[in-house]
Order: C-alpha cells, then sequence, then structure tokens
C-alpha cells in the first residue's frame, strides 16, 4: 500500500488531463486569434502608436490594407444580395443629397436608425417612374442598421481589431456602433459631398462620435476619395442637426465656414484602407468623373457612457447593443 503521493496510474491520467487542459486552451486562443483576424489583417504595435500619433495631429490617420481583398469581395456581394432584396420590396424611392438635405425630412429616412434601407442618386429615376439605369448603378448608399441585421456585416463591423483601433487610436474606451453605411459614389454620377463634421449628424453629450471609413475600391483623385482638412478636429463644432419636436422632420442650426481647398489634403487609397475620423474633422470628396465607382463603407462609433441625443436624427428603440454586439432586431428591413 502507497503511503505517501499517488499511483502511477493517477499520476498518469492527471499527466494527460492536463495536457487535454492546455490543448484546449491552446485550440481556444487560436479560435480567438483567427476571428480576430478573420475580418482584418493584424495592425501591430508600431501601427497603432504612429497612427495615434497622426490622429491627435491631424485628426485623422490611414491605415493600408486592413481588409483582406476576398473579404471584401464577401462584403460587396452581400451588398448587392440586400440591394436586389430591398428593390424587390418596391422600398420607398428616396434619393440622397447632400447639398439640400431634403431626404432627411422623409419618414423612410428618420425610421433607418435600426433598419436597412436604400437611398438613390438624385438623377436615377426618369420621369415615367423607372430606373434610367440598372440598380447597381442607381444606389447612393444603403444603411443604417447593416451591423444588426446582416451577419457578415455583423461580423466584419465588430471584428476585435476595429474595437481596438476605435479605442487606442480614437480614444474611445467601450466603442459602441450606432450607425453602419456602405456608399458606392457611382461612375460619372457621384455628386459633391460637401465639406462637414460627423459630429453635426450624430450627436452625444459628452461629444464622442467618430468615423471609421473603408475603401472597398480604390479612392482617387478622379473618382472622388475623401479629402481632409488637418487639425480641423480642434475647431469648434459648426453646425448641429436636429429632429424638430414632433419628430417628422429635421432641421440644421449653425452653419460651416467657407471651404478652401488648398487647407485640404486628398486622401488616396487602395481597396482594403482604412481611413479614420475625428468626429469633429471636416471632410469632404468632390464628384467622381471617372468611369469608375468608389464603393466604401463607414462605421460611426460613440462612446457606450455618453448620453445619446433625444433628438438625434438617429434613433434605435432597442438602443445600440454592446461594443460587442448588436441589439436584437426584427429581421424586417
Amino acid at each position: 500500500r502507497r503511503v505517501h503521493g499517488d499511483s502511477p496510474l493517477v499520476m498518469l491520467r492527471a499527466a494527460a488531463a492536463g495536457a487535454s487542459t492546455a490543448l484546449r486552451l491552446r485550440l481556444r486562443w487560436a479560435s480567438s486569434q483567427a476571428q480576430a483576424t478573420e475580418w482584418t489583417r493584424d495592425v501591430s504595435d508600431d501601427e497603432i502608436r504612429r497612427a495615434a500619433a497622426a490622429y491627435t495631429r491631424d485628426g485623422f490617420a490611414v491605415l493600408e490594407n486592413i481588409v483582406p481583398k476576398p473579404r471584401i469581395a464577401d462584403l460587396r456581394v452581400e451588398f448587392e444580395r440586400l440591394a436586389g432584396e430591398l428593390a424587390s420590396k418596391n422600398h420607398t424611392r428616396t434619393k440622397f443629397s447632400t447639398i439640400d438635405h431634403a431626404h432627411a425630412s422623409t419618414e423612410y429616412f428618420l425610421s433607418s436608425g435600426d433598419r436597412i434601407r436604400l437611398f438613390y442618386e438624385e438623377d436615377a429615376f426618369g420621369d415615367d417612374g423607372t430606373l434610367k439605369q440598372e440598380l447597381a448603378l442607381s444606389i447612393n448608399k444603403m444603411g443604417h442598421a447593416m451591423h444588426a441585421l446582416s451577419e457578415p456585416y455583423r461580423k466584419f463591423t465588430y471584428s476585435p481589431t476595429l474595437r481596438r483601433l476605435a479605442q487606442q487610436v480614437q480614444g474611445l474606451s467601450a466603442p459602441l456602433v450606432v450607425q453602419t453605411m456602405f456608399i458606392c459614389k457611382q461612375p460619372r454620377i457621384g455628386g459633391v459631398v460637401s465639406s462637414h463634421q460627423d459630429a453635426t449628424f450624430l450627436r452625444s453629450e459628452p461629444e464622442s462620435v467618430v468615423g471609421m471609413w473603408f475603401a472597398f475600391e480604390d479612392a482617387t483623385l478622379v473618382n472622388g476619395c475623401l479629402w481632409a482638412k488637418p487639425g480641423s478636429h480642434r475647431e469648434p463644432l459648426y453646425a448641429q442637426m436636429r429632429r424638430t419636436a414632433d419628430g417628422t422632420r429635421t432641421e440644421i442650426s449653425g452653419s460651416y465656414p467657407p471651404t478652401n481647398y488648398d487647407e485640404y489634403v486628398p486622401l488616396e487609397v487602395t481597396a482594403g484602407s482604412l481611413v479614420l475620423l475625428h468626429g469633429r474633422v471636416l471632410h469632404l470628396s468632390k464628384a467622381n468623373t471617372s468611369g469608375k465607382s468608389r464603393h466604401a463603407f463607414t462605421i460611426h462609433f460613440s462612446e457606450q457612457s455618453a448620453r445619446w441625443a433625444a433628438d438625434n436624427w438617429l434613433q434605435s428603440p432597442r438602443g445600440f447593443g454592446t461594443p460587442y454586439g448588436p441589439p436584437q432586431l426584427d429581421r424586417e428591413m
């Protein structure tokens, strides 16, 4: 009879159990790492430091080739599927304009905070109400809850890498996704997006909105790349959009200063690259005069602890979920 210690059989079983636990932990770690990099590439600590320095100095930063091209292809296929589904349901034919903002006082737009809605180019329809060209070339944008109602966009939007960038570069403690959009910038008809600050349209107390802009195609001078004014994130918030008291339309108080293009720099990037934007940085895009579209996807975050303004145009009756996932919404778009 053994007085001290375990039998060789017990010791062998314990060693096997330990090895099994270690293997499970390694597999769990590998799985978490795969999830972290599945929709984006890895971002090094050095890249984080350089992006944070640029963001602090300029109000924006660029990270090249964040999204692998196969993933861009997956997300574009999903966009086309959603567009076809929405068009087949004869959704309201709302046209989107960044000049007069007429769309912003339509029920279709104002109720899109927890839905996926389709918005057309201003000149998309003929006098008879039919599209002048194919659907794919008629869409201005899609939004605003793609992250909640589309599985591929949910997985992409809540990638741990993007959450890390929102925290370590853009300064949010608990980044809450409030809005997602697919922007088309169609060939030859993709219009000007005038200079603006994102915090005009997405307001919280304290002010906390930040943006991520992903190029799904090369963005160049001729097809309408972003332009930004370095250091303008230290300027005042020039204008604010609010819902009216009856909730049926929006109005903008204040106005932006005249745009001096000499103060702006072009942000030409290749497909898969990411532009990080401070909520106050002034940015714009010029008309697309080329024969090539300039597809992009945007995510806007707010600090979880910040109070979402009750008169924001964008409202989600079931809230915005958590930094790790969206709220449970009805599938109806």
